[in-house]
């Protein structure tokens, strides 16, 4: 006698990726994917045909649109508006990416929240599995949400760094935010030194479109390899090409539609304000380190799902504040802006109109009125600043990784978002006392082994080619088989 088949939410991208993996396994009936389009919708049903019974888009074009496609006649109680009322704050903060409407806003959350309540009554929902890193938006923080509250199991194959396609993924249980023992499903061993020397090496590459024009050119034109022909023609490329495409889609869309159309007014009007953001930083950064003594903590860049919905504690001004106030005679605290930050021209073009939400002047004003805080150049490579700080502090970002590989001390902020939480000699925040016992650890001078690197690394970090899961991949064969068995 077969096995019983569970019933599956799947939370994916557009091209429905790791949902071939699923299907194989032969363990889950797919009762519904999440997709961001309504172009998705229509390619999976093309591939899939009748394999996968619903198929929902969170993107729609207009509000009518989305009303028409979460239209439910399920019976919302306020009850049940109460016991979602902590959801709804990270999904509000979502949507301040695209919607500017609190009537708007608020609106779509009560008809996903509908829906979605309906759909789980309706359809004996067994697990939830997410492709996608939770963002706080309807599309995962929600059905996340709802899945736990009716202790239906939630796993997310959560990216903790990578680039060009190669990732070191961990499986986090949302229930409970613990990361997930996967070495025994593991299909290849972990190389992490060797990503995170591609990591690195990527990370110095890009840093020269994020440069101001003069010296961007200043730097191309300075290797060796390159002339100014080819200067010029990667200028076109990644650059005036851009900017084309984001006018002319501008242009001749709706502007009164609901996520990422942006008029060329406000496109300019969001660049002035940028330019304003970036020269106030510039005037008040210092260009290279002054203080013997320091700790280092490099800003996420915001909006980003890194600490929009994942960590409880997101506000990096409070983070910062803490510290700062814990932090004894002769130490500094260097704050180094994200450099997609300033980068908006490599953004979504939504980051036009919203980035006022998430950066001003008033929040740098604000950490340069603190005694022992400095700025720090956006420009100034993070691998120096690492390499001479007493400590360096995140709540989820890369640096942390980079900062175990070189045996610095971190103080992480986060939980359930990086792997390297669970390190022995990592100083865990979990609260302001925690702070305080981290602060202390550090003026006695701490060194940290990291002994137990490598377990962890073997444990729980999943090596994967994003190229990998549009097929049969036999790790996500093997994860999602024990998904099955801990279930």
């Amino acid at each position: 006698m077969g096995n019983i088949m569970k019933n599956l939410i799947l939370i994916t991208d557009d091209k429905g990726s790791c949902i071939d993996s699923i299907i194989a396994t032969g363990l889950y009936n797919i009762k519904l994917v999440v997709v961001p389009y309504k172009e998705n919708i229509k390619y999976l049903k093309d591939k899939y045909n009748n394999k996968i019974e619903n198929y929902v888009y969170y993107i729609p074009d207009t509000n009518d649109e989305f009303q028409k496609e979460f239209g439910s006649d399920y019976n919302l109680t306020y009850e049940e508006i109460e016991q979602y009322r902590d959801v709804q704050l990270k999904c509000y903060r979502y949507n301040l990416r695209y919607i500017y409407d609190d009537n708007a806003n608020n609106n779509i959350y009560y008809t996903s929240l509908k829906f979605f309540l309906g759909f789980f009554k309706n359809n004996n929902i067994d697990c939830v599995f997410s492709r996608i890193m939770e963002h706080g938006a309807i599309s995962d923080s929600l059905i996340f949400e709802i899945a736990k509250k009716n202790k239906i199991p939630t796993y997310i194959l959560s990216m903790n760094t990578g680039f060009a396609g190669r990732n070191l993924a961990s499986l986090i249980c949302y229930n409970d935010k613990s990361f997930v023992n996967v070495a025994d499903v593991k299909r290849k061993a972990t190389n992490f030194n060797e990503l995170l020397d591609s990591l690195n090496g990527n990370y110095s590459s890009n840093t020269v479109a994020k440069l101001p024009f003069s010296k961007m050119i200043k730097k191309l034109i300075s290797k060796k390899d390159k002339t100014l022909i080819s200067v010029i023609k990667w200028f076109y490329n990644y650059r005036i090409k851009y900017y084309i495409k984001n006018i002319k889609y501008s242009l001749i869309k709706d502007l009164y539609k609901i996520r990422e159309e942006t008029s060329l007014t406000e496109m300019l009007k969001g660049r002035l304000y940028l330019n304003k953001l970036k020269q106030y930083y510039r005037k008040s950064s210092i260009k290279q380190i002054e203080d013997k003594k320091y700790i280092f903590y490099p800003l996420h860049m915001e909006p980003e799902a890194a600490i929009l919905a994942r960590p409880t504690m997101n506000s990096q001004l409070f983070v910062i504040e803490q510290i700062s106030n814990m932090l004894p005679e002769g130490y500094m605290l260097y704050v180094k802006e994200h450099p997609d930050q300033f980068a908006a021209v490599q953004l979504e073009k939504y980051f036009y109109k919203s980035m006022h939400y998430f950066r001003n002047i008033d929040f740098y004003k604000r950490l340069l009125r603190l005694r022992n805080v400095k700025l720090i150049d956006v420009y100034m490579p993070s691998s120096s600043l690492i390499d001479n700080a007493e400590a360096i502090v995140s709540i989820a970002g890369s640096a942390l990784i980079e900062s175990v590989a070189k045996k610095k001390t971190i103080i992480v902020w986060g939980n359930g978002s990086n792997f390297v939480e669970l390190l022995q000699d990592s100083l865990k925040i979990n609260g302001i006392k925690s702070l305080n016992d981290a602060i202390e650890i550090i003026k006695r001078g701490y060194t940290p082994q990291y002994n137990d690197f490598k377990y962890i690394v073997d444990t729980y970090i999943i090596p994967l080619n994003e190229k990998e899961l549009y097929d049969i991949n036999e790790t996500i064969v093997d994860v999602m088989t024990l998904i099955n068995e801990k279930n």
